[in-house]
C-alpha cells in the first residue's frame, strides 16, 4: 500500500483545492524556498493518519489548521489521501477487496471532525486500526522522521529505542490493544468493587441480622418447653424442702435449748477466772510504782546534767581540733605559696638576666644592622653614581681625578728614579769608604715608605676611576665604517647640566632610570648601534626626531603657582640646563614633573582637584597622582651622579672618555715602574753584599777599636734594613702590577654586570631593612618583656614578706591552739567518767522496771485472753437465741408453703412420689436445684426480651435473602474467572512479545551495524541493554571506531551522530517495512558525499516502501524518481511535479 495522491482543501497554506498526484512507489522528494509549504504537505498526510498530539504538525489547536484560521473565508480544512491497495499482501486487515483505498479527514472552525473511508463516514479507532495494521501508528510516529527528529533519536532514552524496536516488531498494536483490555478490566473492576462495596456495606449486613433474629425466634421457641419443665422441677424441690423442714423442727429445738444451757455455765467460769487474773496485775503495779519512786527520778536528772555537760564539753573539744586543723591547713598552705613564690622569684632572677644579656646581644645586632645599612646605601648611591662601592663623599669630579691620579703616577715615577740615584750614591759611597761609612740608610727608607703610600693611594684612584668609567660608558663599536658617531649625544646624565647643586637629587628622583637611557639623533642611529654595535649591557634609546615631547600645560602651573606660590613649586626643566638639540628629550625626561620645597607643597600638586601632576621634593620624596609615595634616607649631594658630571668647561661625557684614555697610559705608567724596581732591587743587593765584605775585613783592624766595632755594626743593620725595604718595595711593586691587570678585567666585566649589581644591592639594602625592623621590633619587645619581668619580681618579693609574715603570725595560733584542744581534752574525759558512772546506776534500775512492765504484759495478756473467751460464748449464746427464733419462725412458714404448694399445683398430689426418686424427672442429686433455679430465672428473662423484640416473619424473610446473595456471589465468582483467564492470556502473549522483541532486536542490531559501517567506514555500532539490565529494560547507542568503544555520543560530531540515528531507522526498515516513510529534511547537519550516499542508499536497497522526504539538497532530491517542488504564490502555497532531467 502506498500513496497514490493527496488532495488537499483550506489545510494551513492551501487555501485552494490543490491535487498532488503522480506520486512514485519508491523515491519521492519535495523541495522548495523556506516556508513555501514543504513541509505542511508532510503535516497534511499526518493529519489523514489521525495525529493526535498538534505540536507534532506546529499547531496549537485544530482550528489553527484551517487556512489562516478561517479569517480569510475558508472554515474548514480538508485533507484526502488515496491509497493503491493492489498489492494484496500488504494490505490492511479487512481492505483486502479494494484496490484503491481513499482516507479522508476534515476538520472545520468550531470543532467538527470526522474521518471518511472510500466515502463512508468512520470511527476515528477504525482509522487508527485501519494503519495499525499496516505499521503506520501515528501516535507513535516511528516511520515519520521530521525536522529534529534525528537529533531526538540520538537522545532518545533506552525505553524509547526500546520502542522503535517494538514498533519494527509489531507489538505496537498488541501493547495497545493490551492497554485498552487492561482500561476496559480496570472500569469493570471498579464495578466489581462497588458491588462488592454493597455486599459488604448493605446486603451482608440485612442477611446477618435475618440470620440473628432467625437464631433467636428459634432459641425463643426452645425455651418455653425447657422454662416450663424446670418450673416444674423447682417447684417440686421446694415443696419436698418445706415437708422435710416440717417433719425436723421438734427434734432440733430440742438440742438447741440444751446447747443454750452449757454455754451459760461456761460464762459464769470465765468470769471468775478473769476476777482472779486482774488481781495478779494490779499487785504487780503496785510493786512497779514503788521501783519508780523519787529515787528514780534524781538519777535520770543527774544522768540528764551530766550528759548535757559531757556533750557541751565535747562539742568545744572538737571546735577547738578543727580551728587546730584549720590553722596548721593554712600555715602549710602559706609556705606551700611561700615555697612556690620562692621558685617563681628565682626564675623571674634568672629571667632578668637572660634578658638584659638579650637586650644587649640585639642592641649590639640593631647597631651593626645599621651600619651595615649605611655602607649598603653608600655603595648603591656610589654604584648609581658610577663610583666604586666604597668610595667616600666629597670626591671630586671624574675629570679632576682622572687628572690627578695621572699627576701622582709623574711623581711616582721621578720618586722611582730619585730612589736609583740615590742608591747609586750610595753604592759609590760604600765604595769609597770600603766600608769605613756608609749611605745613610734612613733616607732610603723614608724614600720607599713615601713610594709605597704613592703606590696604595694611586691604585684607589685607578679602582674608582675605572668604575665610574665603565658604569657611563655605553661602549659599542661602530656598526660600519660610515657610521657618524656624532649622531649619538650620549646618556641623559651627560646632557643635563644642573643650574642649582641643591636641586640634584630632586632632578635624579624625578628622572629615575631615565638618566641612564642613550639620546640618538634618530631612530635610524639608534637600530645601527642596536643590530651591530656589539653592546656589551641592555640599553633603551632615545631618539630625538621620534620621541613625543610635553609638558605640564600652563594653567596648571598657573594654578600652582598662584595656590602654592611661584617659589614653592616649579617645574623641573626649569633647574637644568642643556643644548637645544636634546630639548625634546629633556622635555620627555623631566617635562612632567614639578620640583617643590616641602612635603605639604609637593602633596598639593600630586592630589589637589586641578592640578594633579607628579611632584618631588628637594630631598627626594616623590608624590604620583595614581596614589604611590615614594622616599627615605638619601645620599648627601656631594655623591649625586649630576652633581659629579658637573664640569665648567666641557661635557662630563668627553671628560669620562679622556679619562679611559689616560687609564691605559697610567697602565702602561705601571709596567714600566714595575721593570724600574726589579732593576733597582739588583743594584741594592750587589752593593749590600759588597758592603758586607767590606765590613768584615775593616773589622780585623778596627777590633781595638769599640766606637768602630759600633759603627760597623750600626752599618749592617742599616744595609739589612735597606735590603729587606726592597723586597717589600718590589714585593708591592708586583702586587700594584697584579691590581692593574685585575683593574683592566673587572673594567670589562662591570660594564656588563652593573645593572645586576645595582639590583643586587637594592635586594641586600630591603633585605638589610626589614632585618633591621624586625631587630627593632625584638630589641623593643625584649625590653618590654625585661621590664614586666621587674616588676613581677618586685611584686613576688613583696608578697614573699608578706607570706612570711603570715607564716610567724599563723605558727602562733598553732601553738596556742594546741594548749586549748589539750586541756579542752582533759576537761572531756572527766566529765565522761561521772557521766558512765550515773548511766551504769540508772541502768540497772531501768532493767529492773523492765522486767516488772514484762510480768503485768503477761498477766494482762492472759487476763484479755479469758475475757475473749467469755465475749465468744456470750455471742455464740445470742446467735443460738437468734437460731432458735429463726428456726421456729422457718418451721412455720413451711408448714404454711406445704399447704400453699398443695393447693395452687394440684399436680404435686399426683407426682408427689417421684420427689427425688433417683433417675426421674426429679432427680435432686442429679439435678442441682439451684443451678436449676438460676437457669430457670435466666430462661424467663430471655423469654420476655425476646417476646417484644422478636420477628415472627423472619423464617420467610431469610430464606428469600439467603437465594439472593448467593446468586449475586455466583455471578461474582464468573466475572473473576474471566478475569483471571484474561490475564493469563495476556501473560502468555507477553512472554511472545518479549520473545519477538529479543529477535527483532538480534535481527536489527545486525543490520544497523552493517548499515552504519557502510555510510561511516572504519566505525561500529550496536544496541546494547543498559549496564546490569536486560533487553526489556531499553536499549542504548554504542559507537566503536578500530577496536575503542565511545564511553558516551556526545564525543561524535554532528554529522556522525545524524549518520547513527538514520543507520538505526534504516535497520528498523530492513526488518518489517512500513509501507510508507516520511523523511524532512533529515540531511540537513549532513555533508554533500554523505547527502548523496544516503540517497543512492535510499534508492538502491529500499524498493518495498514508499519514501516521502523534503530535502533542500540536489544530492538527495536528486536521486528521487519524483520531485515536487512547492512555491508560495499570492500567500497561497502551490505544487508542481516533475521528473529527473526535467524543469518545474
Amino acid at each position: 500500500m502506498h500513496i497514490q495522491e493527496i488532495i488537499i482543501d483550506g489545510f494551513k497554506s492551501y487555501a485552494k483545492r490543490t491535487v498532488i498526484q503522480g506520486f512514485d512507489p519508491m523515491f519521492n522528494a519535495i523541495t522548495g524556498l523556506n516556508g513555501s509549504g514543504k513541509s505542511n504537505i508532510l503535516d497534511s498526510i499526518c493529519f489523514v493518519l489521525g495525529i493526535s498530539r498538534l505540536e507534532q504538525v506546529r499547531a496549537g489547536s485544530l482550528q489553527e489548521l484551517v487556512y489562516k484560521q478561517g479569517q480569510a473565508g475558508v472554515t474548514k480544512a480538508t485533507v484526502t489521501i488515496v491509497f493503491d491497495n493492489k498489492d494484496k499482501k500488504g494490505s490492511p486487515v479487512g481492505y483486502e477487496s479494494y484496490d484503491e483505498i481513499a482516507v479522508c479527514r476534515q476538520v472545520a472552525i468550531g470543532g467538527r471532525n470526522k474521518y471518511l473511508i472510500n466515502g463512508h463516514v468512520a470511527q476515528q479507532n477504525k482509522v487508527q486500526n485501519l494503519f495499525h495494521s499496516v505499521q503506520l501508528n501515528i501516535n507513535n510516529p516511528h516511520f515519520l522522521i521530521m525536522q529534529g527528529r534525528i537529533t531526538k533519536v540520538i537522545n532518545m532514552s533506552p525505553q524509547e529505542i526500546l520502542g522503535l524496536i517494538a514498533e519494527a516488531a509489531g507489538t505496537k498494536m498488541y501493547e495497545s490493544k493490551k492497554e485498552a483490555a487492561l482500561k476496559t478490566i480496570e472500569k469493570k473492576e471498579t464495578k466489581l468493587e462497588e458491588i462488592q462495596r454493597i455486599l459488604k456495606e448493605d446486603i451482608t449486613p440485612t442477611l446477618e441480622k435475618l440470620r440473628t433474629e432467625r437464631a433467636a425466634y428459634i432459641q425463643w421457641t426452645s425455651g418455653n418447653t425447657e422454662r416450663e419443665r424446670l418450673e416444674r422441677f423447682c417447684t417440686a424441690w421446694e415443696f419436698t424442702q418445706a415437708e422435710n423442714l416440717t417433719r425436723k423442727a421438734a427434734d432440733e429445738m430440742l438440742q438447741m435449748e440444751a446447747d443454750k444451757k452449757d454455754m451459760e455455765k461456761k460464762c459464769k467460769d470465765l468470769s471468775a477466772e478473769i476476777a482472779e487474773k486482774e488481781e495478779i496485775v494490779k499487785s504487780l503495779q503496785r510493786a512497779k510504782a514503788n521501783e519508780m519512786g523519787g529515787e528514780m527520778k534524781e538519777l535520770e536528772a543527774k544522768s540528764n546534767e551530766l550528759s548535757k555537760a559531757l556533750v557541751k564539753a565535747t562539742t568545744t573539744w572538737q571546735h577547738s581540733k578543727e580551728n587546730l586543723d584549720s590553722e596548721k591547713k593554712a600555715v602549710d598552705k602559706t609556705r606551700k605559696q611561700h615555697k612556690d613564690l620562692q621558685k617563681v622569684l628565682d626564675s623571674n632572677k634568672a629571667k632578668v638576666s637572660k634578658a638584659e644579656k638579650s637586650v644587649q646581644d640585639i642592641t649590639e645586632q640593631v647597631a651593626g644592622c645599621q651600619g651595615k645599612l649605611t655602607d649598603l646605601q653608600r655603595q648603591k648611591q656610589g654604584l648609581q653614581a658610577g663610583c666604586d662601592a666604597d668610595s667616600k663623599e666629597g670626591e671630586k669630579s671624574l675629570a679632576d681625578q682622572l687628572k690627578d691620579a695621572k699627576t701622582h703616577l709623574s711623581q711616582r715615577q721621578k720618586g722611582a728614579k730619585n730612589a736609583g740615584k740615590e742608591y747609586e750614591q750610595l753604592q759609590h759611597l760604600l765604595e769609597s769608604k770600603g766600608g769605613s761609612d756608609c749611605f745613610s740608610q734612613d733616607e732610603l727608607k723614608a724614600q720607599i715608605s713615601l713610594e709605597e703610600a704613592a703606590v696604595r693611594k694611586l691604585q684607589e684612584e685607578v679602582d674608582a676611576l675605572s668604575a665610574q668609567i665603565s658604569n657611563f660608558d655605553v661602549q659599542y663599536t661602530s656598526p660600519s665604517s660610515s657610521f657618524d658617531r656624532s649622531k649619538v649625544k650620549g646618556i641623559v646624565a651627560s646632557l643635563v647640566k644642573l643650574k642649582d647643586k641643591s636641586t640634584a637629587t630632586a632632578i635624579e628622583v624625578a628622572a629615575g632610570a631615565k638618566l641612564y637611557q642613550l639620546v640618538v639623533k634618530d631612530e635610524e642611529t639608534g637600530k645601527q648601534i642596536l643590530k651591530n654595535g656589539q653592546l656589551k649591557k641592555r640599553v633603551t634609546i632615545i631618539p630625538l626626531n621620534k620621541i613625543q615631547a610635553s609638558t605640564v600645560p600652563d594653567s596648571i602651573l598657573k594654578t600652582a603657582s598662584k595656590s602654592l606660590g611661584p617659589e614653592r613649586a616649579r617645574l623641573a626643566l626649569e633647574f637644568v640646563g642643556y643644548d637645544d638639540e636634546v630639548e625634546a628629550a629633556m622635555k620627555y625626561v623631566l617635562g612632567k614633573t614639578m620640583v617643590c620645597k616641602d612635603v605639604e607643597a609637593a602633596k598639593s600638586c600630586a592630589f589637589n582637584e586641578g592640578i594633579r601632576v607628579k611632584s618631588v621634593t628637594l630631598e627626594g620624596d616623590l608624590f604620583d597622582p595614581a596614589g604611590t609615595l615614594t622616599g627615605g634616607t638619601r645620599a648627601p649631594t656631594s655623591s649625586s651622579i649630576l652633581t659629579r658630571f658637573g664640569q665648567p668647561t666641557r661635557s662630563p661625557w668627553v671628560a669620562l672618555t679622556l679619562g679611559a684614555g689616560d687609564l691605559l697610559d697610567k697602565k702602561e705608567e705601571l709596567e714600566q715602574r714595575e721593570k724600574k724596581l726589579k732593576a733597582l732591587k739588583a743594584q741594592v743587593k750587589a752593593p749590600c753584599e759588597a758592603m758586607s765584605s767590606d765590613v768584615s775585613m775593616a773589622s780585623q783592624p778596627l777590633d781595638h777599636s769599640h766606637q768602630a766595632a759600633e759603627e760597623l755594626r750600626s752599618m749592617e743593620e742599616e744595609v739589612n734594613a735597606g735590603d729587606q725595604k726592597i723586597a717589600e718595595k718590589t714585593k708591592e711593586k708586583e702586587e700594584a702590577s697584579a691590581l692593574v691587570k685585575r683593574l683592566e678585567k673587572q673594567i670589562q666585566e662591570y660594564s656588563k654586570s652593573w645593572d645586576k649589581l645595582l639590583a643586587a644591592k637594592e635586594k641586600e639594602i630591603a633585605e638589610t631593612k626589614e632585618l633591621l625592623t624586625q631587630l627593632n621590633a625584638k630589641l623593643k619587645a625584649t625590653r618590654e618583656e625585661n621590664e614586666s619581668i621587674l616588676l613581677d619580681s618586685q611584686a613576688s618579693a613583696e608578697e614573699l614578706k608578706t607570706i612570711e609574715e603570715q607564716i610567724a603570725a599563723g605558727e602562733e595560733v598553732v601553738a596556742k591552739c594546741e594548749e586549748e584542744v589539750a586541756a579542752l581534752e582533759q576537761t572531756v574525759t572527766a566529765k565522761r567518767s561521772a557521766f558512765d558512772e550515773a548511766e551504769a546506776e540508772l541502768k540497772e534500775r531501768r532493767d529492773a522496771i523492765k522486767q516488772a512492765d514484762k510480768d503485768i504484759q503477761e498477766a494482762s495478756k492472759e487476763c484479755e485472753k479469758t475475757e475473749k473467751k467469755l465475749e465468744e460464748q456470750k455471742i455464740a449464746i445470742k446467735k443460738l437465741e437468734h437460731q432458735i427464733a429463726r428456726f421456729d419462725k422457718d418451721s412455720l412458714e413451711a408448714k404454711k408453703a406445704v399447704e400453699h404448694f398443695l393447693r395452687v399445683h394440684s399436680w404435686i398430689s399426683t407426682e408427689r412420689a417421684q420427689f427425688g426418686k433417683a433417675g426421674g424427672d426429679y432427680d435432686f442429686k442429679a439435678n442441682d436445684p439451684k443451678k436449676a433455679q438460676e437457669r430457670m430465672k435466666e430462661l424467663v428473662e430471655q423469654h420476655e426480651k425476646l417476646g417484644k423484640k422478636i420477628n415472627k416473619k423472619v423464617m420467610g424473610m431469610f430464606e428469600k435473602a439467603e437465594q439472593e446473595y448467593q446468586e449475586v456471589m455466583e455471578k461474582k465468582r464468573i466475572v473473576e474467572n474471566d478475569k483471571r483467564k484474561i490475564e493469563m492470556v495476556m501473560e502468555e502473549l507477553d512472554e511472545k512479545k518479549n520473545q519477538a522483541l529479543k529477535t527483532t532486536w538480534t535481527k536489527v542490531n545486525r543490520d544497523f551495524s552493517s548499515i552504519f559501517q557502510t555510510l561511516l567506514p572504519n566505525a561500529r555500532a550496536k544496541l546494547e541493554p543498559p549496564e546490569g539490565g536486560s533487553v526489556l529494560d531499553g536499549l542504548v547507542l554504542r559507537v566503536g571506531f578500530g577496536d575503542c568503544w565511545k564511553e558516551s555520543l556526545s564525543e561524535l560530531s554532528g554529522g556522525q551522530r545524524s549518520l547513527l540515528a538514520l543507520s538505526l531507522i534504516l535497520a528498523l526498515l530492513l526488518f518489517k517495512p512500513a509501507p510508507m516513510y516520511i523523511l524532512d529534511e533529515i540531511d540537513a547537519a549532513l555533508d554533500l558525499s554523505h547527502t548523496q550516499n544516503i540517497g543512492h542508499m535510499l534508492k538502491t536497497h529500499f524498493k518495498n516502501s514508499q519514501f516521502i522526504i523534503v530535502s533542500l539538497k540536489e544530492g538527495m532530491f536528486n536521486n528521487a524518481n519524483v520531485l515536487f517542488r512547492t512555491k508560495f504564490v499570492d500567500g497561497v502555497s502551490t505544487v508542481t511535479r516533475t521528473t529527473p532531467g526535467q524543469k518545474a
